[in-house]
Order: C-alpha cells, then sequence, then structure tokens
C-alpha cells in the first residue's frame, strides 16, 4: 500500500486532472475519398480534439515540474507501417487551448501526406498519435485503406 498524506493525493489528483485526453478522427482527402494505385500522393487528414479538463479550463502548458521553462503540449501525428518498418508521413501539431469558457478551438486538423503502394487492394498503416510531454498517453489507430486500380 501507498501512505500518502492528503496533501500528496491532493497534488496527484491536480495532476491527473489535468493530463490531456484527446480524440482522434482521421478520413483520406481526395475526389470520393479513393486512393489510386501507383499515384504520385494521396493523403489523409487527422483532426484532434482535447477534451474539457475535469474541473475547469484546460492549462494552457503541459504538467512539468522538473523543466526549467513553461512547455505547450504537442503532439507527433505519424503514419507508419509496422509489416515493413517504414515511416510514411510525420508531422508535429500543437493544439490551440481556448481561454473562453465554451470555447471551442480545443482542436486542429493535420494533413499527411505519402506516396500510396503501386499495387491495387487493401493496405493497413499505423497511425500513432504521440505526446512530446507525457509519457503513456500515446495512441494507436489501425487505418485500412483501399486502394484501386
Amino acid at each position: 500500500p501507498i501512505n500518502w498524506s492528503v496533501q500528496q493525493v491532493t497534488q496527484f489528483l491536480r495532476v491527473l486532472h489535468r493530463l490531456p485526453q484527446l480524440n482522434v478522427k482521421w478520413s483520406t482527402i481526395g475526389a470520393e475519398s479513393t486512393i489510386k494505385a501507383g499515384s504520385s500522393e494521396a493523403s489523409i487528414k487527422v483532426d484532434l480534439a482535447l477534451d474539457p479538463c475535469i474541473g475547469g479550463e484546460r492549462p494552457k502548458f503541459a504538467y512539468t515540474p522538473r523543466f526549467p521553462k513553461a512547455k505547450q503540449e504537442g503532439w507527433w501525428v505519424v503514419l507508419g507501417s509496422a509489416e515493413t518498418g517504414e515511416l510514411h508521413a510525420l508531422r508535429r501539431v500543437t493544439i490551440p487551448i481556448s481561454r473562453k469558457p465554451n470555447g471551442n478551438s480545443n482542436n486542429t486538423s493535420v494533413t499527411l501526406s505519402f506516396t500510396p503502394p503501386p499495387w491495387p487492394g487493401k493496405v493497413t498503416y499505423s497511425l500513432y498519435i504521440m505526446s512530446d510531454s507525457y509519457f503513456g498517453i500515446n495512441q494507436q489507430y489501425q487505418v485500412q485503406l483501399d486502394i484501386t486500380q
């Protein structure tokens, strides 16, 4: 058992409530959302939205008590293939923090451009959302794309 004081438990809960809760959606971009085999470039759009902070407004900076200065939360959005070990697209984004009570700007979108495979069929990529501020809150999604002739 952990023998924490009331003050330590309170501080732990305060930090826990500050951690970002990120919602992720993705979609293909282009004519009817089809990707043609052998085309020079394809794109997917990734939407990132932060849930409201539990118990109040979202803090402007990450919780980094041992970092020498204030740090804004950042995210790496990565598209890769686990099978081949290839990295197809990589972008770093920050999500603007709304200071308004019912602000709706705690979201952002990023477009990942990549070269699709030269053959038609189904292909599975991994979409990784990685925090540059916190350990253990990374997310991974399987992205299945239908590559047409």
